[in-house]
């Protein structure tokens, strides 16, 4: 088990030899880690950057622009980017951390596909954010603070991330 906070490193059951991996090792070790959430990232934001797209010359201001996600749109779009997360990207995944021969490996191309359309979707920003810099936005979002509530981490990655990408839109328009 990973060394996150929210595990209990005191913890002792008694058909179970839990054992923590190392500090620092878990974006090394875990599938997750080694791209099925980049996957993930990359279907939802471009579905969110559709909608930022499909509504910003009938916006105002940014804060305008916000205000039109809504927790359904969020729950929508989570929904379609994790069924688009390809089994293929799910096997390369575990074989780079070593649970699966080379033989079972299937090759992406669809993966590859989504990052070329938000890659697209960006570049007709004519902005100064790079495709890499739209994926990572939030990725140093703590999500374990005791004090964290469900409401507040979905407020910012749907206002806070686009206001910050807005605030960039806005200048190219002045």
């Amino acid at each position: 088990m990973d060394n996150a906070t929210s595990h209990p490193d005191d913890l002792k059951l008694k058909n179970i030899n839990l054992v923590f991996l190392p500090p620092n090792t878990t974006s090394m070790l875990q599938p997750l880690d080694q791209g099925i959430i980049r996957s993930f990232k990359v279907g939802y934001r471009k579905l969110l950057l559709r909608h930022v797209l499909s509504q910003i010359f009938s916006s105002k201001s940014s804060e305008e622009l916000a205000k039109p996600v809504s927790v359904l749109d969020v729950i929508s779009w989570t929904t379609s980017a994790l069924k688009k997360v390809q089994p293929g990207c799910v096997l390369n995944c575990f074989k780079k951390v070593g649970f699966l021969s080379a033989s079972e490996v299937a090759t992406d191309s669809t993966t590859e596909k989504s990052k070329k359309e938000l890659a697209d979707l960006i570049a007709n920003l004519d902005s100064n954010v790079s495709f890499e810099e739209y994926v990572k936005i939030n990725c140093d979002l703590s999500i374990e603070e005791e004090n964290l509530h469900v409401f507040n981490f979905i407020h910012w990655d749907t206002t806070e991330a686009l206001a910050f990408f807005l605030r960039m839109m806005m200048r190219k328009r002045h």
